[in-house]
């Protein structure tokens, strides 16, 4: 086999139930059938997807087609077959995943982020500075979530100019529902 097929059946099976074998995936684009990928409406996920399919249609010639849904319509889409390929997922943290795994209906491959963490950031300039933009602390002090309250003011929505602005996850996401969560127990919520 040839690297190029090699390849091909590599992408193509990582996407097929774990029942398919090589050979089906590897004959899955010469059937004319288009690869079907999970349409998801993240960054990264929309740029891993993005490559794929143009290394599935320009590489190997295979029609691709994306389907636009949430993360767990798309799972669940995976598990059934009607999607081949989930570009991205933070695999132990949904439980459509978790079960289709578990029952041999998906199967994980690849590593594309490495190291990612979850987390609330604020840009370093903000609380030391930076003297080569001129440009003063404006939350010296701050050091933990509970401070944040004090610094509304500095996260100043726009459209809200009362409240500080606080960019959360994907609706629905389980980081959204932690840090509504946190929010509420910390009592940013109002502020």
């Amino acid at each position: 086999m040839n690297m190029k097929k090699a390849l091909l059946t590599t992408l193509v099976s990582a996407g097929l139930l774990a029942s398919a074998g090589a050979s089906q995936a590897a004959g899955w684009c010469e059937s004319g059938k288009p690869v079907k990928f999970a349409g998801l409406n993240w960054e990264s996920a929309m740029l891993l997807t993005d490559i794929l399919q143009v290394v599935l249609d320009k590489g190997y010639g295979c029609t691709v087609d994306a389907l636009p849904g949430n993360s767990i319509a798309m799972e669940n889409a995976l598990s059934t077959n009607d999607i081949q390929i989930f570009a991205e997922e933070w695999v132990g943290r949904s439980e459509v995943w978790n079960k289709a795994a578990a029952a041999g209906k998906v199967v994980g491959v690849g590593a594309p982020i490495v190291g990612a963490v979850e987390g609330w950031y604020v840009p370093r300039y903000v609380i030391e500075g930076d003297a080569k933009r001129k440009l003063e602390a404006k939350a010296p002090n701050l050091k933990s979530i509970s401070d944040l309250a004090q610094y509304s003011a500095v996260f100043k929505d726009q459209e809200e100019p009362g409240k500080g602005r606080f960019y959360n996850c994907p609706a629905g996401w389980t980081c959204e529902l932690e840090n509504s969560e946190m929010l509420k127990s910390y009592g940013l919520e109002s502020k």
